[in-house]
């Protein structure tokens, strides 16, 4: 998104980012950022920081999500949206079905609930707060989602209709934390395949790579005390960012061999790119020649700022 005209408006704004080109939707009162969108750009979804509200947009219509009885789209949280756009994944409020929030999906505009654990983290009982689904792969086989109160935000995910909790695996409270896996708020942690999916180990916040094939978690003690995963390449690369919750240094780490780089050191040796530094990778097509992050640094005026790039790498046609 941009700055708009006086009224104070933002634009939500879609990028291609194969030819630069920009699109610039309605600048309004409600809508100000846009959370996902398909791979043609068409399909999207819009955010309201004012008013806590969500636009779809398939085909560039507006789409109208509902809920299966008992569910209500009044607060609603929508996350994600599979390549082709026939995927949305999100979470739906409930009284009457055990409170707060449930992880669904709507898959060409049907809703399913999701499993949700019955427990947090800490043992306790997962409502009032719920559970919410982030984003899901490109082809919406895999979803990834985030108990969500006061004090848990332990990850779990879903694949082939089957609910993963690896944060039920390391449930030990520990002080204010518990000894889990966790991934706040952030989207775009699965690879575009969905075999990958980043996250942290909260005690230590190691960072965390999960194989959603083989269900293996690999908690990375070896490579850093203060690093959380952010995403994925579809080959196992774990892009990541430290201080763990400050974020302002970006690595890219390759689990296999066990190590570690700064983002404008990978990019350099990889490409020959020489890069500022401070720049986070968010999110890498599958067939990285792609790359979306933000960049951390100061401003004018000395004010600590954190600005959007992407990069385009792949050779003209």
């Amino acid at each position: 998104m941009k700055e708009a005209d006086a009224e104070g408006y933002y634009i939500p704004e879609i990028i291609n980012v194969m030819t630069g080109e920009r699109r610039e939707l309605e600048a309004t009162d409600q809508w100000d950022y846009a959370v996902a969108v398909s791979d043609e750009g068409d399909d999207y979804i819009l955010n309201s920081r004012r008013f806590g509200g969500y636009l779809v947009c398939v085909d560039g219509q507006e789409m109208e999500l509902t809920a299966p009885e008992g569910y209500k789209i009044d607060g609603v949280s929508i996350g994600g949206m599979s390549g082709d756009g026939r995927v949305i994944v999100g979470a739906l409020y409930s009284n009457e079905n055990g409170t707060g929030r449930f992880p669904c999906r709507w898959v060409d505009g049907e809703c399913e609930i999701l499993e949700r654990p019955d427990t947090s983290s800490y043992g306790t009982p997962t409502a009032p707060y719920g559970t919410l689904a982030r984003d899901c792969s490109a082809d919406g086989s895999v979803i990834y989602g985030t108990e969500w109160s006061t004090s848990s935000y332990a990850l779990c995910f879903w694949k082939d209709g089957e609910m993963f909790y690896p944060g039920g695996d390391y449930a030990e409270p520990s002080g204010n934390f518990a000894n889990r896996i966790c991934k706040t708020a952030e989207y775009g942690g699965l690879s575009p395949n969905g075999k990958w999916l980043a996250a942290r180990f909260e005690t230590g916040t190691y960072p965390v790579i999960i194989n959603t094939e083989t269900y293996e978690v690999n908690i990375l003690e070896n490579i850093s005390s203060d690093m959380t995963g952010l995403t994925c390449s579809d080959d196992g690369l774990l892009f990541a960012a430290s201080p763990s919750m400050g974020c302002t240094t970006g690595h890219v780490i390759d689990p296999a061999a066990g190590t570690c780089v700064t983002t404008e050191e990978w990019f350099k040796s990889e490409y020959g790119l020489k890069l500022s530094s401070g720049r986070m990778i968010y999110k890498v097509s599958d067939d990285m020649t792609r790359y979306f992050g933000t960049l951390a640094g100061y401003g004018n005026g000395g004010l600590f700022q954190v600005t959007y790039w992407y990069i385009n790498l792949a050779p003209e046609k």
